[in-house]
């Protein structure tokens, strides 16, 4: 069992270094190509689009036929191709395309390894977040490298680190035990049953509200580091301390989270968020920026490992693969493309400091939903209680 915790470990670790290694520097990739400001947005809108579409229907697909390995054999496999071939493609016709099929495949991979891991730290009674925290530990590494690999050898080369992490993912997922689940009745019917559970709409709500502003922040905060003086060097090094904060953070997530509730540490992930977003509205100095660099460890350190659990201990187990697919359309891809689009209106029509208050304001309407739904299920547990005396 110990073997299995180490290999998605290590599988959290590559997939996670592939995606550090090519998306900071995939917009400058394309823009030193040649492709226009315009070519460039509508080819990354198209990114959170098509996870909206399709995660749902992996989710489903995998509970139904408990398929989950071969799903992440395949998907894997084919993003790492469609990855490859950017280094060939030389239209903005082929870099959407392939764009396209490489988000198409990769929106399966985490939601069906979440499923998996938190299967398997339930059965040997381990902690989510001290094995995803190796996802953050790649993340921060992978932009590192990329980064002096793409000086030293040209941006290429974050093609060839997102290519062979994922095709050694594949390895790695072949030798993962199947999870043997209560099989679905149908696609639908499993779906019916998660839009029957109240939390569970009223969280993902909440993650659309938090967590869509903190994946926008990464396409804004290159703008807003040298709209408070910074240097384009340091948004590298901004990164590096960011994502490197999240690990330690997740390390302990599962121990608070026993001790202090999921509900309340999520709630204090959101408030710190908002807080965060606040005080990068109120324009300050750069060096303040990354001396706060631990904001990002708190907020996203603690929101991933225990929404995750979260979405496992209130839904049903038959549709595992289902909830967390749907929990990262809506969270990473509609709550992501609502942010961006909404941040990228008030940077044209009121500057990027108006663009952080937005993130803010979401965060905060976010936290405060999930209070609401902290006090609810308190009163569902004391009237439980009280039935039973």
């Amino acid at each position: 069992m110990r073997t299995i915790t180490y290999r998605l470990g290590a599988f959290y670790f590559l997939l996670f270094f592939g995606f550090g290694a090519h998306l900071p520097l995939l917009s400058l990739y394309l823009k030193d190509f040649g492709l226009t400001g315009m070519q460039i947005g509508t080819l990354l809108a198209a990114g959170p689009i098509v996870s909206i579409l399709v995660q749902p229907f992996w989710g489903m697909v995998s509970d139904r036929f408990q398929a989950q390995k071969k799903i992440l054999v395949l998907t894997l496999t084919l993003a790492a191709v469609s990855g490859l071939l950017f280094t060939v493609a030389d239209t903005f016709r082929a870099f959407l395309i392939l764009y396209v099929f490489l988000v198409l495949f990769q929106s399966a991979i985490v939601p069906i390894i979440d499923a998996v891991t938190l299967s398997h730290v339930q059965k040997v009674k381990g902690d989510y977040g001290s094995v995803r925290l190796y996802g953050a530990l790649g993340f921060a590494i992978a932009v590192w490298v990329a980064g002096h690999l793409s000086e030293a050898v040209g941006l290429q080369s974050i093609f060839y680190l997102y290519g062979g992490a994922f095709l050694i993912c594949v390895g790695i997922a072949i030798t993962l035990p199947h999870q043997g689940l209560p099989l679905s009745t149908s696609i639908w019917s499993g779906l019916g049953k998660l839009l029957r559970i109240p939390q569970y709409i009223v969280f993902l709500v909440a993650a659309f509200l938090i967590f869509g502003p903190i994946n926008a922040n990464n396409s804004y905060f290159s703008l807003f580091y040298t709209a408070i003086g910074g240097a384009v060097a340091g948004v590298g090094t901004a990164f590096l301390l960011f994502a490197g904060s999240e690990a330690p953070i997740m390390r302990v997530a599962g121990r608070f989270a026993k001790r202090y509730g999921m509900l309340s540490l999520i709630v204090l992930s959101g408030t710190v968020s908002a807080i965060r977003w606040y005080y990068y509205a109120s324009q300050p100095s750069p060096r303040m920026v990354i001396a706060l660099f631990l904001l990002q460890g708190i907020s996203v350190g603690l929101f991933l490992p225990i929404a995750a659990s979260y979405i496992r201990e209130n839904t049903p187990i038959e549709v595992q693969v289902t909830a967390q697919a749907i929990y990262a359309a809506f969270a990473n891809g509609l709550g992501t493309m609502v942010a961006s689009y909404a941040a990228g209106w008030l940077l044209d029509h009121f500057g990027i400091f108006s663009t952080y208050r937005y993130f803010a304001f979401s965060s905060l309407i976010g936290a405060i939903l999930l209070v609401l739904l902290a006090v609810r299920q308190k009163n569902v547990s004391i009237k439980r209680n009280f039935h039973k005396i």
